[in-house]
């Protein structure tokens, strides 16, 4: 726990679930960084004191966090804070775009990523390290290397995308991004059983990472905006021939 910050939890309120006011107020702290990851949070006994409530009403909040992916629930023990990952909001966001956005999903997904990613590869072309490059000819070289194999090659293909968010000196955007290549990924491999598109997606990210490569952020910019065009193209032909 962080000694120059005290656990002062508020008053809880009757009329909203007391479970549910307990969790926000621990989540709350974990987010300002009261609880810091590898902490243990107060023991059951001590949350039951602090809230004033009932040890299954402490127990029902520690798993709704647990289910949240913010901390650990060990039998006899303290329960310990986790590191924030990336894991825990995907599969969320994938069932809320499963839910607001149904069978026109990835319309939505490609324009975003219209709107975001030729932006990014600028950025990457002027921030870029050696070893981001090399993760990039990592990712194209196992495009190639998968052949006929589907779902290998859309996994590059995604990881290719992610490497060049990752490069991009800002640690918000694969926040932002990676969730939206999380739901991709569920959509997007059936496009390849089309050589031709896997031929097409390869020279277009040759064509982005060269540009990265030679720091030319207008060129960059230029190559992802056309590849998501032509791809936008490939998956909504796909989808199409699907529902018609």
């Amino acid at each position: 726990m962080n000694e120059n910050r005290d656990f002062l939890p508020g008053n809880i309120e009757r009329p909203m679930k007391l479970s549910l006011q307990i969790e926000e107020q621990i989540r709350e702290a974990i987010e300002k960084r009261v609880f810091v990851a590898g902490d243990n949070l107060p023991s059951e006994n001590k949350l039951c004191n602090i809230f004033q409530v009932s040890r299954s009403v402490v127990r029902e909040s520690l798993f709704i966090l647990s289910a949240k992916g913010l901390i650990d629930i060990k039998k006899g023990k303290c329960a310990t804070v986790r590191e924030p990952t990336i894991n825990n909001v995907l599969d969320p966001f994938s069932q809320l775009v499963n839910y607001r956005c149904g069978n026109k999903g990835l319309n939505y997904i490609l324009d975003v990523r219209k709107l975001i990613e030729p932006e990014m590869a600028s950025l990457s072309a002027q921030y870029r390290s050696q070893r981001d490059l090399n993760e990039m000819r990592k990712c194209l070289d196992s495009m190639q290397a998968a052949r006929e194999n589907i779902i290998k090659i859309s996994q590059a293909d995604i990881q290719f995308h992610i490497a060049i968010v990752n490069s991009c000196n800002n640690p918000l955007m694969p926040i932002v991004l990676e969730p939206i290549f999380h739901v991709l990924s569920k959509f997007h491999p059936p496009v390849f059983y089309d050589e031709q598109v896997v031929k097409i997606t390869t020279t277009y990210h040759e064509k982005i990472f060269k540009s990265i490569a030679s720091q030319d952020s207008k060129e960059a910019f230029q190559a992802m905006k056309m590849h998501l065009q032509v791809a936008e193209k490939h998956n909504l032909r796909l989808y199409s021939a699907k529902t018609s």
